[in-house]
């Protein structure tokens, strides 16, 4: 199962550029939505198939005992032209499906417990070996 817009208003993007986000101005506050968040430390792009492995890592270690919620979406596609085509005749079909990503933006939060705090800590250190870029937990538990 691959995660792609149902609607876009155009389905062949250019590539773009990732701009450096001005790191020092990052504030993350607790609203009351989460208790841990996964935090991107640098710029990049998140394939679609990457996003869908880090949610089932996720799911398979915890269960049915936390709530995971995504915030980011892949939105923007990646062409590319079969093997074997000559060069020309425009740009290729879509093969992926990515989000990008500066630094600060939250990645997913879990809520859960504070008892079984150490069960989605580890499920988040698996989840970052699969990620593309550096990442950064963040608790906010309160007693």
């Amino acid at each position: 199962m691959q995660t792609y817009p149902k609607n876009t208003k155009y389905k062949k993007f250019h590539k773009g550029t990732f701009n450096k986000a001005n790191q020092n101005n990052i504030l993350i506050t607790n609203t009351n939505k989460g208790n841990i968040k996964l935090i991107a430390l640098e710029n990049g792009r998140i394939l679609s198939t990457q996003l869908l492995t880090i949610r089932a890592v996720i799911k398979k270690k915890l269960k049915k005992i936390a709530y995971i919620k995504f915030n980011i979406f892949p939105r923007l596609s990646i062409t590319k032209k079969a093997t074997g085509i000559r060069m020309g005749k425009g740009k290729g079909n879509i093969n992926t499906w990515y989000t990008p990503i500066k630094y600060g933006n939250i990645i997913c939060e879990i809520y859960t417990r504070s008892t079984i705090i150490n069960r989605v800590i580890i499920a988040l250190k698996k989840a970052q070996k699969r990620l593309p870029i550096l990442t950064k937990r963040i608790n906010f538990i309160y007693e």
